[in-house]
């Protein structure tokens, strides 16, 4: 087995910028990581409950929504080759 050697004497360092070193690794940001967790947590809470409210997902027409989408997607593959299969 070969080792290959690297050579880090042209290496070029860039430094992380002050903004992204304050959201990624500071401990003080979590804060503003809690509100967003908490926000994109009520959205999909919120997406979901319509979802099980809706007839389309959950009543008499369930499954036409994703019928829908099942069709137009077989329909595109067998017009065009951007899908594999």
């Amino acid at each position: 087995m070969m080792l290959i050697e690297m050579n880090y004497k042209n290496a070029v360092y860039i430094p992380e910028n002050s903004v992204s070193h304050f959201l990624f690794s500071d401990s003080r940001s979590a804060i503003i990581w809690l509100f967003i967790r908490l926000y994109v947590g009520y959205c999909w809470l919120k997406a979901g409950w319509r979802k099980v409210q809706s007839d389309a997902w959950t009543g008499k027409n369930a499954g036409a929504t994703l019928e829908e989408f099942l069709k137009g997607t077989l329909a595109k593959s067998e017009e065009t080759a951007d899908m594999a299969g």
